[in-house]
C-alpha cells in the first residue's frame, strides 16, 4: 500500500479481503481512495470489489451546491432544485470537491448567489489536468480569505500549514511548528493566538467544509518515569544496584487541554493546491506561502513526527497554538 496508511487499517483490510465470505457475512467496509489500493487488486473479483466513481448527475449536483450555501438566485431564494444549481453542474462536469467548495465559497463571500459564480472562470480551468475545477476554486477561496482581514488570513495560514503534510497534521506536529519565531509569510497570523481562538478558529474552517477535524488520543509508550530513572542513576553512582522492573506505560507530556486534542485533515487536492508555490513565489524563495531557510533541530522533529512533504528547509519553525 501506498506511504501513508495506517498499518492498522492495512491490516484490517487484508484481513478482510484475505477471509471467506462466510467469515464475514453482515460486514461491509466502503473505501474511499484517489488512488487504487493495490494490495487488494487480486481480491477485486471476489471480497474487494473495486468502483469508479462517476462524477454527479445534475439532480445530485444541485442539491450539494444547495446544502453547501448556495440558496440563492439574485435576490431570489431557491429551492434544492433549481435549474440554475443544474446548470452549474456541466460547467464543472459534476466534480464533487469543486461543487462543495463552490457553494461553501459562494455563501461565504456572496450570500449564496448562484448567479456570483461567473467570478470563477470554470472555462479557464484545465479540466485535462486532475482537479482542474477545484483548484480553480480554491484559487478565488484563497483570495478572498487573504483579502478577509485577519480573520481570513488566519485561516489561509493554517490551510497552508495542512499542505505541508500529505496525511492528517496531529497536535504534536502542529506544536513543533508552533514554535516562535514564526515562519515569516506563513505562520505570522497564528503565533498570538488564545487556545479559544485557536479552537475558533478550526471551528469557523471545518464549517465552511474545508478542514476535519478527528479527536486525537496522545501515543502512549512503555518506559520508565523520571523519578525511578533518577534513583536509578543515583543508586548506580552510589555503587548499589537499583533494579527498574518491567517498563511501564505513560503518555508523554504534550500540554494540551482536553478540548484541544484534534488532528486537523484536508481534501488531499486542497492539500496540495495550498502547499504549491503560489504566483511570485518562487522568486522570494516561498514555498505553499512559507519562505525556505536554514532548518532548526525543531523543525527536523517536526519532519520527522508528521513525515511532511517539504524538505527541513521549508520548516523553520513557528506556527499556531494547539
Amino acid at each position: 500500500m501506498k506511504a501513508g496508511y495506517s498499518p492498522a487499517i492495512e491490516a484490517l483490510l487484508l484481513t478482510l479481503a484475505q477471509s471467506r465470505r462466510s467469515a464475514t457475512a453482515g460486514v461491509l467496509c466502503v473505501v474511499t481512495t484517489r488512488e487504487p489500493i493495490t494490495d487488494l487488486r487480486s481480491f477485486q473479483t471476489t471480497t474487494a470489489p473495486e468502483r469508479t466513481l462517476e462524477h454527479l448527475v445534475p439532480e445530485s449536483v444541485a442539491t450539494v451546491l444547495w446544502n453547501a450555501g448556495a440558496r440563492r438566485a439574485g435576490a431570489a431564494p431557491i429551492t434544492a432544485n433549481d435549474q440554475e444549481l443544474k446548470e452549474a453542474s456541466r460547467e464543472v462536469q459534476g466534480h464533487a470537491l469543486t461543487l462543495q467548495l463552490l457553494g461553501s465559497f459562494l455563501s461565504r463571500a456572496h450570500r449564496g448567489d448562484i448567479r456570483r459564480r461567473a467570478l470563477v472562470r470554470f472555462d479557464k480551468a484545465d479540466a485535462a489536468v486532475q482537479g482542474g475545477h477545484a483548484f480553480r476554486v480554491m484559487g478565488a477561496y484563497q483570495n478572498w480569505l487573504a483579502q478577509s482581514g485577519e480573520a481570513g488570513r488566519r485561516q489561509l495560514a493554517v490551510l497552508r500549514l495542512l499542505g505541508l503534510f500529505d496525511r492528517p497534521a496531529d497536535p504534536d506536529c502542529l506544536t513543533a511548528l508552533g514554535v516562535r519565531p514564526a515562519i515569516p509569510s506563513l505562520t505570522e497570523p497564528l503565533t498570538a493566538l488564545s487556545d479559544e481562538d485557536w479552537n475558533i478558529l478550526v471551528a469557523g474552517l471545518e464549517s465552511a467544509g474545508l478542514v476535519k477535524t478527528t479527536p486525537w488520543e496522545p501515543k502512549r509508550v512503555k518506559g520508565f518515569g523520571e523519578e525511578k530513572a533518577r534513583k536509578r542513576m543515583e543508586a548506580v553512582a552510589s555503587g548499589h544496584d537499583f533494579p527498574l522492573g518491567e517498563p511501564e506505560d505513560f503518555t508523554p507530556p504534550h500540554g494540551l487541554l482536553a478540548g484541544d486534542r484534534v488532528v486537523l485533515d484536508a481534501h488531499p487536492l486542497l492539500r496540495q493546491h495550498f502547499g504549491k508555490p503560489t504566483v511570485g513565489d518562487s522568486a522570494r524563495g516561498v514555498v505553499g506561502g512559507a519562505p525556505a531557510a536554514v532548518p532548526t533541530p525543531q523543525s527536523e522533529r517536526s519532519l520527522l513526527a508528521g513525515r511532511t512533504r517539504r524538505p527541513p528547509a521549508a520548516l523553520p519553525g513557528g506556527g499556531p497554538r494547539v
